[in-house]
């Protein structure tokens, strides 16, 4: 806003009393309001004044729906979503306002380079929290960006702000004017691809699906210190074809692996895959890893002391190009994977194994089995088998699912002995510590059971059931 305008508005409407609230000192400001301190008897308050002219340019009946929906929100609380306490129109002053929580508090987007690392988890839970509790009253926020974000100083808590361009799912969520529904709505620099072309599904799968972007790109600017896409942040038709079609890049140094995942994985530029590899409950505060696999690794040692003293698309012009590249990829996924088998079971002093890769024809899905072979040394008395199969989701992204399933025999094994018993390990984009850990999460508890069992035996299923 033009400072000299800002001055006078600030000037006017100071001391107004607005539905009981008394205008107080000016805070900030943004591209359509001014928002200022407020009391209302000893309650102290936020109030958000909307610009006139912006109103009038934009028509009375959009501010006076806006409003309507942010006031659907008075009387819910959340611990980390702004509250909702008054506004509307006064016809005394002739404006439109709404009043809020007052937060003492800086918006994240200004202190994204203290953030501690330890903190980002626990801080992307909150936000995921308070999203998640519009999603349950029927709303997405559409709008969720550090700006948007106050965050503690000593950044315990968050609080999700600016309610202003939430969308209800139901019939009545249908677009303000016509206008909204082709104009964009939000912020560019953290639109989600179909959001920022309007192509977003108004369903609670598709509102959820712009959430987890969102909350994707704010994990982005506290893991690298920086905005997403500030390297093309203008002219705008850089910015779009960046959203559009740019992958972001994080460096892993120092980061929280699973993190790292998390946020790639909610950037992925397809709506419906970006879906089905994150789900509310990947923001949990603490990574829900089971100690299964710490338990696993202690009672394989003791085992074996006892018996021996014991012990991871490119676009191509031809169908042929195209698998060739999805062979490729897959190829050198499925032998990553293979390292991570090999490397969790040399670390841990394992029996002597063989990993075997089997490529698929057109890349699609491939298959990986680990046979450890049965010793006495090691107190494994039947061979135990692992099979891990890869299914390439996206090429260009590296999107995989991994499948793993578990048998133990004396007899000989096919791959058709695993088939009925394969459940999912791991979907998203790969990452070699993420999958490496939903490997152990089967591979360990697994072989941990197969040393309990004793020969001659036929070939017998071991859960598999594990990973992220």
């Amino acid at each position: 806003m033009e400072s000299a305008r800002l001055k006078r508005l600030v000037s006017e409407w100071s001391g107004k009393a607005l539905n009981g609230w008394t205008v107080g000192d000016y805070i900030n400001c943004g591209k359509s309001a001014l928002v200022f301190k407020a009391t209302n008897g000893l309650k102290e308050a936020a109030v958000k004044i909307f610009d006139p002219e912006i109103v009038e340019r934009f028509g009375r009946a959009d501010e006076d729906e806006r409003i309507r929906r942010e006031l659907t929100l008075v009387g819910a609380h959340h611990q980390n979503l702004v509250t909702i306490f008054d506004g509307g129109y006064s016809k005394e002053h002739d404006l439109y306002f709404v009043v809020m929580e007052y937060i003492d508090a800086p918006n994240l987007a200004s202190v994204l380079k203290a953030i501690p690392s330890d903190r980002v988890r626990p801080l992307i839970s909150q936000i995921a929290a308070a999203a998640r509790f519009l999603e349950d009253r029927g709303i997405v926020h559409r709008d969720i960006k550090p700006d948007n974000i106050c965050v503690s100083r000593d950044f315990g808590h968050a609080t999700l702000l600016d309610l202003g361009v939430i969308r209800p799912y139901a019939n009545d969520g249908e677009p303000l004017t016509d206008r909204e529904e082709q104009v964009f709505i939000g912020t560019f620099q953290y639109a989600s691809p179909e959001f920022l072309l309007r192509r977003e599904e108004h369903t609670p799968e598709g509102h959820r699906s712009l959430t987890f972007y969102q909350l994707g790109a704010v994990m982005y600017d506290m893991l690298e210190k920086r905005r997403i896409f500030a390297d093309s942040a203008s002219p705008l038709a850089r910015l779009v074809q960046a959203i559009l079609h740019d992958t972001p890049k994080m460096d892993p140094t120092g980061k929280t692996p699973d993190l790292v995942n998390l946020a790639n994985n909610c950037l992925v530029k397809d709506a419906k895959l970006r879906l089905s590899i994150v789900s509310w409950d990947d923001f949990a505060s603490v990574l829900n890893i089971s100690d299964s696999t710490t338990s696993a690794k202690e009672n394989i040692r003791k085992l074996r002391t006892r018996a021996l003293y014991e012990t991871q698309s490119i676009e191509s012009a031809t169908v042929h190009e195209e698998i060739r590249r999805r062979k490729q990829v897959a190829g050198e996924i499925l032998s990553k994977i293979a390292e991570q088998v090999r490397a969790a079971s040399d670390e841990c002093d394992l029996p002597p194994r063989t990993v075997k890769e089997v490529p698929d024809g057109d890349g699609a899905e491939s298959l990986l089995v680990a046979c450890f072979k049965a010793s006495i040394q090691f107190g494994l008395l039947v061979d135990f088998h692992l099979a891990l199969k890869l299914k390439l989701l996206d090429v260009n992204g590296q999107v995989v699912e991994v499948q793993g399933a578990a048998v133990a025999s004396t007899k000989s094994v096919t791959e058709s002995d695993f088939r009925p018993h394969f459940a999912r390990l791991f979907s998203g984009v790969y990452e070699d510590a993420v999958v490496r850990m939903s490997i152990e999460a089967v591979l360990f508890p697994a072989l941990e059971q197969a040393m309990n069992l004793v020969g001659p035996l036929d070939t017998t299923a071991i859960s598999a059931k594990g990973g992220h």
